[in-house]
């Protein structure tokens, strides 16, 4: 145990002498950061943008938005650019910028581009939100319509008259047309897609934590590694090299678990603390016991690249292949990778 303690110290001391141990973490800290600003589109997203701008017809469909009973969330917007950006982004199904001569165009009655509509090659709900809007809009605009033909209709003006047709109008675009019926339908879980998220962020990091954790055994392949395989038992052997990979895996997985902590797609502390030190304490011992199986630098170099390449596709980090191929889910659990990225 102290003979480990010793080992692990010294290691750890050289391996933060190295450069290739900063590029390294600086190449992962950078990766995970754009990964965190890349919001990949989901078939689930209902967050619709609305800015108001400053006409009086913007304004009051702000308010008869946020306060409907629409699915859609609607998030207000008072910079055009970040409203573009959102729906660029994926953080927006899509977004809706009222003209600023908005009101100008009604007393016109002139109802071409009243309300820009801005959406993405990823919407696929626009169509829906928009006749959300058209509605707030014709529940605003239908009083203008009575005013506008109260003469052409009964030849005069009456205050009285008007008062009713306001009262029966309200009445109307208040009532409830649609009489609901929720139909209880089983949870089929796993079989259907979207039901399990991917974790693009986690994945990325445990993927670069499997790529520390492999090549720090390629020492033995370098001109002054060589003294590995030849200075120790086989057991000691076995030893040296968990503490090795410990050693070289420590500083990445403590930074990237603080970053991954720090930004909104965290599971939570207790969750991903938990998750990263069982793929530590199971995926250290893993990884030298594969790698002691490749005798050339060609077949460890291949193999490595092989097992990352693997992994994006069964695991869950941009998409899940267990959707159409449910026996992946169970390969999963080969690597420790599994651990770390299967919910």
């Amino acid at each position: 145990m102290q003979k480990g303690l010793v080992w692990y110290f010294l290691l750890w001391k050289e391996n933060l002498k190295k450069k290739t141990t900063w590029i390294f973490l600086l190449a992962m800290l950078l990766l995970l950061y754009l990964i965190s600003e890349i919001h990949m589109p989901s078939a689930d997203n209902l967050v619709v943008g609305f800015m108001p701008g400053e006409s009086r017809y913007g304004k009051e469909m702000e308010s008869l938005l946020t306060g409907s009973d629409s699915r859609f969330k609607f998030r207000m917007y008072k910079d055009k650019k970040n409203l573009y950006r959102d729906v660029e982004s994926g953080k927006l199904e899509c977004g809706f910028l009222p003209d600023p001569g908005m009101d100008e165009k009604i007393k016109k009655e002139d109802l071409r581009y009243c309300v820009r509509y801005i959406a993405s090659p990823y919407t696929t709900k626009g169509e829906i939100a928009k006749e959300t809007v058209f509605a707030v809009f014709f529940r605003l605009y239908s009083n203008e319509i009575l005013i506008g033909n109260e003469g052409r209709i009964f030849g005069n003006h009456s205050e009285n008259r008007m008062k009713v047709i306001y009262d029966s109008n309200v009445s109307y675009t208040d009532s409830d047309f649609f009489k609901i019926d929720v139909i209880t339908v089983k949870d089929t879980g796993e079989s259907r897609q979207g039901t399990k998220k991917c974790y693009p962020l986690q994945g990325i990091f445990v993927l670069f934590l499997m790529a520390a954790m492999y090549f720090s055994n390629g020492l033995v392949y370098e001109a002054g590694g060589k003294w590995v395989r030849s200075c120790f038992t086989g057991t000691e052997g076995f030893l040296f090299s968990l503490v090795r990979t410990y050693a070289a895996v420590t500083l990445p997985a403590a930074v990237g678990l603080v970053l991954i902590l720090m930004l909104p797609e965290s599971r939570g502390a207790g969750e991903e603390t938990i998750r990263l030190v069982l793929f530590l304490l199971i995926g250290v011992p893993w990884t030298v016991f594969i790698t002691s199986f490749t005798h050339k630098p060609e077949s460890f170099a291949a193999f490595g690249l092989a097992l990352t390449a693997v992994s994006v596709l069964i695991y869950p980090v941009f998409f899940r292949l267990e959707v159409f191929l449910p026996a992946v889910r169970y390969l999963s659990y080969l690597t420790p990778t599994g651990i770390f990225l299967n919910g």
